[in-house]
């Protein structure tokens, strides 16, 4: 399946920047410089996340083993550019999904870990995936028993498969794929009746974005290895190094700036889920571990227990990836990583569109963006251009009188997809990503240019009816529908407020039918029971006398607070 239209091929390839690999052909490539190489690390607290032993991979294993899992998907009837989708945490699980499904030709759909039957049933049917792929139980919760309650009347699916124990009946068990793998000569793939362009879809992810219903984001092979290339190139990553990636592979900066970096160096990923720093620590020892990115506030965690110190478990970084929860940084962000004797990367999400990494420069305010056509690595000249922005708007003053352009951010990038995905869902809105004449995007983000020489762009605001929650973007508007459903509600909205770690918390506000008391916990219970996912339980609940609008009608949620 291929969304991307003939003139951006031809533009991005006459760059330079997209060629003829796909994700598989990557591995196949590291595979065959030496199938004895470790690939790939489990966390070592698996048991605790899913049971089971953890492993360490060799390529050669991780190639039966998806060569395997592909097998598998013929014989179950799957064939080129059906949809598998999974849901699975941060194991060796995941990649041998993520390698077995493009291998036979299909398009891998990551489900965000948090989601639970309310998020299942909202989104599956937009994508009509033909087999759904899960463990028996994560975290102590029956994930394979949740994926068939949720997904009792979803027709397109043929089969539901699930790692590890505790899997109901009829659900396919996979663990099989991994015996005795080291033995197993290497295999073959099975050639494909029309075999997968670099400019067909790999994969299908999420994004929260601004509408009731999530929207499914496609990228093509080339579109996944530009967001790959970006981080390879300013972390300098290389075939010795060892990336040890912190974020289940579901999203864009988590496989962009982890797993395809790893897929093009041929080095060593080690997997860790979920964020803790005694395992962070242990990981950093044991694995020698070059390159990883963290939040801002874990690695101060980090930092103060010394774990950065010479001769201690991070003391062979030789890159740290700074990754900001939100599109606006706080005003202490430069004190975050700040005497780090290593080089620090800001990576920086701009929605589900396309992430921005650059290296810190000394004196200068963390994560600025560049103007126009963005070259990696950026701290030297030429290179690859990822990026291209631009600021559209007007002119302002600052106290001394020097013009700043501030605006709408506007960007285009080779890693950028090109539309959302087809809907069939009926009586639904489908998303519209608009582009303008020069194939800019609006990102809804305000921003700021600052510098006279070379001007930098500083985001100053974003959408308000988008919530960065933890490097998710929450759906504000799909926060007010679910509030306001409450029975004893008249009307409802979603607002946030900043908070370090996880860059903003939820909040909700309630306007009760006369004499109704609801509590927090009341109003929790409420959602779980609507079997929504618990990132979108709100923290706070206010209790408000009306929801303010502006004339059109839109909520104004900066002003939340002023009607209690």
């Amino acid at each position: 399946m291929r969304l991307v239209d003939r003139a951006t091929i031809e533009k991005f390839s006459g760059d330079g920047v997209w060629g003829d690999a796909t994700l598989q052909a990557l591995f196949r490539s590291a595979a065959a410089r030496g199938r004895d190489r470790l690939a790939v690390c489990d966390p070592p607290n698996k048991p605790d996340i899913c049971g089971g032993a953890p492993r360490q991979l060799t390529y050669g294993e991780v190639e039966v083993a998806a060569s395997r899992l592909a097998d598998l998907f013929r014989t179950l009837g799957l064939g080129r550019d059906d949809v598998v989708a999974m849901q699975l945490p941060n194991t060796v699980e995941q990649i041998v999904v993520f390698l077995g499904a493009l291998e036979a030709g299909l398009i891998v759909s990551p489900l965000p870990l948090l989601w639970r039957e309310h998020e299942l049933r909202s989104a599956l049917p937009w994508i009509k995936p033909r087999a759904l792929i899960t463990s028996g139980t994560i975290t102590g919760r029956k994930y394979a028993e949740m994926m068939c309650a949720a997904t009792p009347d979803l027709l397109s699916v043929r089969a539901i498969l699930a790692f590890g124990a505790d899997t109901p009946d009829g659900v396919i068990p996979l663990d099989g794929v991994f015996e005795n793998s080291d033995d197993v000569p290497q295999p073959e793939p099975a050639p494909l009746e029309t075999p997968v362009n670099a400019n067909d879809v790999a994969t299908i992810c999420w994004s929260g974005g601004d509408g009731i219903l999530p929207g499914a984001v496609p990228r093509s092979h080339n579109q996944w290895i530009a967001a790959g290339m970006m981080q390879l190139l300013e972390a300098g990553i290389e075939r010795d190094s060892t990336i040890l990636c912190p974020y289940p592979l579901s999203g864009l900066v988590p496989i962009g700036a982890f797993m395809v970096p790893w897929l093009l160096s041929g080095g060593t990923l080690c997997l860790h889920h979920p964020i803790d720093t005694d395992v962070l620590a242990v990981q950093l020892r044991d694995h020698s571990v070059s390159y990883t990115g963290l939040p801002p506030a874990v690695i101060d965690v980090l930092k103060r227990q010394g774990v950065f110190d010479p001769g201690s478990a991070g003391s062979k970084l030789s890159a740290l990836a700074c990754l900001w929860p939100a599109a606006i940084l706080p005003k202490n962000a430069e004190e975050y990583a700040s005497d780090l004797m290593m080089p620090v990367i800001d990576l920086r999400s701009v929605g589900e569109y396309a992430y921005h990494a650059r290296r810190r420069v000394a004196g200068e305010a963390p994560g600025l963006l560049g103007q126009g056509d963005v070259t990696y690595p950026t701290n030297k000249s030429g290179g690859a251009a990822l990026l291209s922005t631009r600021v559209k708007g007007g002119i302002t003053s600052n106290a001394a009188k020097a013009s700043l352009l501030t605006g709408d951010l506007m960007i285009k990038s080779p890693m950028m997809f090109d539309e959302f995905y087809p809907t069939t869902v009926e009586d639904a809105d489908e998303p519209v990503l608009a582009k303008d004449s020069r194939g800019y995007v609006n990102t809804g983000l305000r921003c700021l240019l600052i510098g006279n020489v070379v001007p930098k762009i500083d985001i100053i605001r974003h959408d308000g009816n988008v919530i960065c929650h933890g490097g998710l973007n929450v759906s504000a508007n799909e926060l007010d529908q679910l509030y306001s459903e409450h029975e004893m509600v008249t009307e409802a909205a979603a607002f946030s407020f900043e908070d370090p770690v996880m860059g903003e918390r939820i909040m909700a506000a309630i306007v009760p039918l006369d004499g109704a008391d609801i509590s927090l916990s009341d109003f929790a219970d409420y959602l779980r029971a609507r079997q929504v996912a618990s990132f979108k339980v709100p923290d706070q609940l206010v209790t408000v006398k009306m929801i303010p609008r502006d004339d059109n009608g839109a909520i104004l949620r900066d002003r939340m607070l002023d009607y209690v």
